[in-house]
């Protein structure tokens, strides 16, 4: 049986992993994770607005706003929305936790089924494609009925040697691209 202490234990340990990384680091992680987007096929990519210290997703989301392929998330109640931004810059507002969310209000709703690409943030991953969220459940609730290929993003920092604790709600990834 899995703990939440084993959990939280790990989630505790990444956030201090990452936010040690120095910024030249962070730069060139973020610049490969860049390159390797801009080689994936065609269709919408449900991305995230990075926060606090994760792998700065800022020029993907710029690219693939310019691209008309941007979606991004929105928490509404205990799930996620989807909503096609065209301008990160105008069209975000601070979510519920702290997190840049698009303004429904100036973006196109979009159905799970139109996702082509899914990149998953996470405080870890294991080579299992398993990854330690920050323990809300929304990205799993996602992930177990997304129509897309789902692929957990970071640093290679974050891949841990053995298998991540899981539970039965958890959803594993088809891919994870640690940079």
């Amino acid at each position: 049986m899995i703990h939440r202490d084993d959990k939280s234990r790990l989630r505790r340990h990444f956030k201090s992993l990452r936010a040690s990384l120095p910024s030249r680091r962070r730069q060139e992680a973020s610049a490969k994770a860049l390159a390797f987007i801009k080689h994936q096929p065609p269709g919408l990519v449900l991305s995230y607005a990075s926060f606090q210290h994760e792998l700065d997703t800022s020029a993907i989301n710029a690219w693939l706003a310019a691209q008309g392929r941007l979606v991004l998330p929105k928490v509404q109640g205990d799930n996620l929305a989807l909503y096609q931004v065209s301008n990160p810059c105008r069209q975000l507002e601070t979510g519920v936790f702290g997190i840049s969310e698009p303004l429904p209000s100036l973006c196109r709703a979009v159905a799970s089924e139109e996702i082509s690409f899914v990149l998953v943030p996470g405080l870890a991953f294991d080579a299992a494609h398993q990854r330690l969220g920050y323990g809300g459940g929304y990205y799993d609730r996602y992930l177990a009925k997304r129509a897309g290929r789902a692929c957990g993003m970071g640093f290679r920092e974050q891949l841990v040697a053995q298998n991540l604790p899981v539970l039965a709600s958890d959803v594993s990834l088809d891919a994870v691209m640690l940079f």
